[in-house]
């Protein structure tokens, strides 16, 4: 297990994260794209920003962090 275990940037991938985890189902979250729950070692999922991100990768990175997801920051 490395540091990018359970760590997505990718627009398809990360939304489907990002869905389950705003639905306060971790389980769901953990089972969409992890073979092995993150929280099965105390971790949990995580969501980057990169080239492959999309906007709703950006609002909740933002949003995690406690920023406001204008649109002019997300763009």
């Amino acid at each position: 297990m490395g540091s990018d275990a359970f760590r997505t940037g990718t627009g398809v991938h990360a939304a489907a994260v990002i869905k389950a985890l705003r639905k306060n189902d971790v389980e769901l979250a953990n089972q969409v794209y992890s073979g092995v729950p993150s929280h099965w070692f105390g971790l949990e999922q995580k969501i980057e920003i990169g080239p492959m991100s999309g906007k709703s990768n950006v609002i909740y990175w933002l949003q995690k962090r406690g920023i406001q997801p204008t649109a002019e920051l997300v763009e």
